[in-house]
């Protein structure tokens, strides 16, 4: 379960917000969610956000995050 909003989450990570909502888009991430809406991100996602973060600083695109992920989770 989440407990940073967005906002907390970019300042801990230094991925700017729209970033962390464009890595959601490309469902490299999926913070829980309030009933109201907000996006909560967990200690793990944090850490999962600074490792894509780094993966994007090598010029890696989405795509490729996305099997690499999958192949370290396996």
């Amino acid at each position: 379960m989440g407990k940073y909003p967005i906002s907390v989450a970019s300042s801990l990570t230094g991925v700017q917000e729209h970033k962390l909502r464009a890595f959601e888009v490309a469902e490299l991430i999926g913070p829980s969610r309030t009933q109201g809406g907000t996006r909560l991100f967990s200690d793990e996602e944090l850490e999962l956000i600074r490792r894509i973060a780094g993966l994007v600083d090598k010029g890696i695109n989405y795509a490729g995050i996305r099997e690499i992920l999958e192949m370290v989770a396996t």
